[in-house]
């Protein structure tokens, strides 16, 4: 492989990491605070970004002065929220892997189209 392939593979595998983790810590403070407002803590309207940056790791944000009982229900919020944040950015990552599978199959068959020749299995 050249140092151009090696290049392009290796910048969008860092863009498409970043964007999965971007996916991941959006979708988890949306789900924590939809946890919240289920359990009947809405009193959280937001979250600040190391309490974000926390929920993107699966540590929920306990205030000090929470009681045991407050600080186990934040803690299940956080997780839940954590959960199913990952298993969106999952499924992401599954699209994504499954596209660039399409791709590698399918240009072959494009780039033979285009010379008018059928392709060849080693392509």
């Amino acid at each position: 492989m050249s140092g151009l392939q090696m290049t392009a593979i290796n910048l969008g595998t860092l863009l498409s990491i970043a964007a999965l983790g971007s996916l991941l810590a959006s979708a988890v403070v949306s789900r924590y605070l939809h946890a919240l407002d289920r359990i009947g803590l809405a009193r959280v309207t937001e979250v600040s970004r190391d309490e974000a940056a926390d929920l993107a790791q699966a540590i929920a944000p306990v205030p000090e002065d929470a009681s045991p009982a407050v600080a186990e229900l934040l803690r299940q919020a956080g997780l839940e929220a954590f959960s199913s944040a990952m298993s969106l950015a999952l499924v992401a990552g599954g699209v994504c892997v499954v596209t660039a599978i399409a791709i590698v199959l399918v240009e072959p068959l494009v780039l033979s189209l285009r010379r008018g020749r059928p392709a060849s299995p080693a392509s």
